[in-house]
């Protein structure tokens, strides 16, 4: 309950690790993810213990948890897991996007935590597997994998999804403006596990595995 941030800083010759300790962090929930913004911190919590997709935190208000859209309540049910997300924040837009795993859904909120719109991505509703053996539980191996990861710059939010039960096919980049519009969508070549995009959406850089056991370092331009 009590945990540190390490900033590392880069330069041509060598990299600076700085720890430092944040009074926000003592207590903080169970969580995957965090967003520090200059007021508050977002974070997505465990999915193991809870449905909601997200929540904001400060010293002086504590925690504002965010529901879940209707829809999306009604497609996964009360089975956290199911309900696992990303979440990306655009401070300046106003905007937090939360994109699931296992449903092909993308909702956008601003940053108080009011459901602005919701996108599903393709004609067809995908909803995780439920277990065979085990009441209340999904499927994960055998549920279809839509969002893995999210990555946001000042103007596009971009999402990387895999639309297959297996982490075998090649991905797709799903990129919206942050009102929440699409603007383009692309094959890659290769399945990658995670991303990040140059600040002027010139170019992404993403991490494949290869066939011999490690991983490549791959860059691909954007055209939008």
């Amino acid at each position: 309950n009590n945990a540190n941030q390490k900033r590392i800083v880069m330069n041509k010759k060598s990299l600076i690790a700085e720890t430092t300790k944040l009074k926000y962090f003592r207590g903080l929930e169970n969580s995957i993810t965090y967003y520090i913004t200059k007021d508050e911190i977002y974070g997505v919590p465990n999915p193991r213990y809870r449905t909601s997709p997200f929540y904001f935190y400060n010293t002086n208000s504590g925690y504002y948890w965010v529901d879940t859209e209707p829809k999306l309540k009604s497609l996964l049910g009360n089975i956290p897991v199911a309900h696992m997300n990303n979440i990306c924040v655009n401070e300046n837009a106003n905007v937090v996007a939360s994109a699931y795993r296992f449903t092909n859904r993308l909702s956008f909120y601003d940053l108080k935590g009011t459901l602005i719109s919701s996108i599903q991505c393709g004609l067809d509703t995908i909803i995780p597997v439920a277990h065979p053996k085990r009441a209340n539980k999904i499927d994960v191996g055998e549920s279809i994998k839509c969002f893995i990861d999210l990555y946001g710059t000042e103007k596009y939010l971009y999402c990387l999804y895999v639309g297959t039960a297996y982490f075998s096919e090649p991905s797709k980049i799903m990129v919206f403006r942050w009102d929440g519009s699409h603007v383009k969508t692309w094959q890659i070549d290769r399945h990658i596990a995670s991303f990040a995009v140059e600040k002027s959406n010139n170019y992404m850089i993403g991490i494949a595995a290869n066939e011999k056991g490690g991983q490549d370092v791959i860059r691909y331009p954007i055209n939008l």
